[in-house]
């Protein structure tokens, strides 16, 4: 008869799972303000869609990005600093977070900015639904 010896669970530092969550957000939303404006040089994009547009897109990543910014400062005061999460709730987290702020990327590229405007409001209240609730799932777990 064997006696197994319990696996332990994978973990990942706290500190950084939260600056690789933030960090794909900020890079995404530089990606996709430098791919609106790429799209709008000379006179591609007239410059009130141009601004709608950026509107749309500051509206889309910055509080998903500020959540996760308050998130950090609070977890990284005092005795949080050292702490570990399964690397499950991670993962998950980063999923679901990485594809939602891809969808701009991809609506930018393949639709015109009229239509993006109409699809990023339509989609937009799902999608931050769900990858909010990923991140307060991966916070709650510090």
């Amino acid at each position: 008869m064997s006696t197994r010896t319990p696996v332990p669970a994978r973990k990942i530092s706290s500190l950084t799972g939260r600056i690789w969550l933030m960090g794909i957000v900020f890079i995404s939303f530089v990606c996709s303000v430098l791919l609106l404006l790429w799209l709008g040089r000379g006179d591609g994009i007239a410059p009130h869609l141009k601004l709608s547009a950026l509107g749309k897109l500051a509206g889309f990543y910055l509080p998903l990005l500020s959540l996760m910014a308050a998130f950090y400062f609070v977890g990284t005061a005092g005795r949080r600093r050292s702490a570990t999460v399964p690397i499950d709730a991670f993962v998950f987290a980063m999923v679901i977070v990485f594809l939602w702020v891809l969808i701009p990327l991809f609506l930018l590229s393949f639709l015109f900015v009229e239509d993006f405007l109409v699809t990023i409001e339509k989609v937009k209240p799902f999608g931050d639904s769900l990858a909010l609730a990923a991140v307060g799932y991966y916070f709650a777990k510090n």
